[in-house]
């Protein structure tokens, strides 16, 4: 997986190789952080904000049939374009991550390019039920079979007549095909700064920690 930014606080342009264990090396304000905080920016962006297109007739067919399928390796082909229009529309909203004026990265551009073997479907076996709250009864069942690469969508009607509302059943479905066909990209993460940045945010933990240390 390459990372590619433009005009990224010192950064004028570059790019960057990850693998499955990378590290950054360079001298003070050459952009490490930046970087680092670019990536880890996208990945949260990616998880809890971008929406991937839900074809409308998969919700058409939940909705009137209780049953639907979807073929994972649609998203999976699609892979490359869905990350780059990811991309695009994390550019409009990188300032957040610095909580930096957004006149700052005005001609910021971020991009990741990965290759066609580096995104694949995983092949375990998956099954995620949604229930109810008041009767813990099942509203939805999402599941996919080992080395299958069809995700099958059933939706309940219990006797009180629930009816789960469109953007519920697009939120887990986004969740749902981001885990199956993207988690090998795009895992779970986070960030612990241990530099002098790290140190002022997280001072008054660590006077804490030092002054239990001293007083035992």
């Amino acid at each position: 997986m390459k990372i590619i930014v433009e005009n990224l606080g010192t950064i004028r342009y570059g790019e960057l190789e990850l693998g499955n264990f990378t590290v950054l090396c360079g001298k003070n304000n050459s952009g490490k952080t930046y970087v680092t905080y670019a990536l880890y920016g996208f990945i949260d962006f990616w998880e809890k904000k971008y929406k991937l297109k839900i074809p409308d007739d998969i919700i058409n067919d939940l909705k009137n049939h209780g049953v639907a399928n979807i073929n994972l390796n649609d998203f999976l082909e699609k892979a490359q374009d869905i990350i780059l229009k990811a991309c695009e529309e994390y550019t409009e909203i990188i300032a957040d991550v610095y909580s930096a004026q957004k006149k700052l990265f005005e001609n910021t551009t971020f991009k990741i390019i990965v290759e066609n073997n580096e995104v694949e479907v995983l092949n375990d076996e998956y099954h995620r039920a949604i229930k109810t709250t008041k009767t813990n009864s099942e509203m939805m069942i999402l599941q996919k079979e080992e080395q299958s690469v069809n995700l099958t969508i059933t939706l309940f009607a219990d006797n009180s007549n629930v009816n789960i509302p469109d953007f519920l059943i697009s939120h887990t479905l986004n969740e749902t095909i981001k885990h199956l066909v993207f988690s090998s990209i795009f895992p779970n993460c986070f960030i612990a700064s241990a530099e002098r940045t790290g140190a002022a945010i997280f001072r008054q933990e660590l006077n804490f920690a030092r002054n239990k240390l001293l007083n035992k």
